[in-house]
């Protein structure tokens, strides 16, 4: 299962996991932050004014195609 959220007013420092992995990139080029853990992926990115949280037991690069494939329609 993979679900995808958006969310307001969420800093990176609030998903942080003292025992997950976790790091900055680039997503669209936009700042991005990757954390793993237990083999469940999350990335917190960013789109125009909009922030999106999305997660499931997939690889760090599925993620991360997912987000950067990711239509935005208002």
């Amino acid at each position: 299962m993979i679900t995808i959220a958006t969310i307001n007013n969420l800093t990176h420092r609030e998903r942080t996991s003292e025992d997950a992995y976790h790091e900055q990139l680039l997503v669209n080029d936009e700042l991005a932050y990757y954390y793993f853990n237990n083999d469940y992926s999350t990335l917190l990115f960013g789109y125009k004014e909009s922030k999106f949280l999305l997660g499931g037991l997939i690889s760090r690069d599925e993620i991360i195609r997912m987000a950067e494939s990711m239509e935005y329609i208002e």
